[in-house]
């Protein structure tokens, strides 16, 4: 994914592109119905390394949103509703 430079400081950026389909009975209604197409989640996630005393691993703070989009069967089971938006922040530690 691309980088981009801000002052000293490399954020990378990444767009991630998921979906759900079903091959055969997993996305059912009621009825038993199949629906092939789950769901789509599109997004972007930024990541900004953090300065950390030596010793005290990797620090990453993340940052991202995305747009979740559901089938029509998921969507019934949302009560209609076909579409979330989605904001996630976390922190990351490698050893």
């Amino acid at each position: 994914g691309p980088d981009a430079k801000f002052g000293e400081t490399t954020v990378e950026i990444r767009f991630p592109v998921t979906v759900g389909l079903s091959l055969h009975e997993y996305y059912e209604d009621g009825d038993g119905n199949d629906d092939t197409f789950g769901y789509a989640q599109f997004g972007a996630r930024a990541g900004v390394p953090l300065d950390m005393p030596g010793g005290m691993g990797e620090w990453t703070l993340n940052a991202g949103v995305s747009l979740l989009v559901l089938g029509q069967n998921m969507r019934d089971y949302n009560e209609g509703d076909g579409h979330e938006f989605i904001a996630t922040i976390g922190l990351a530690v490698e050893f």
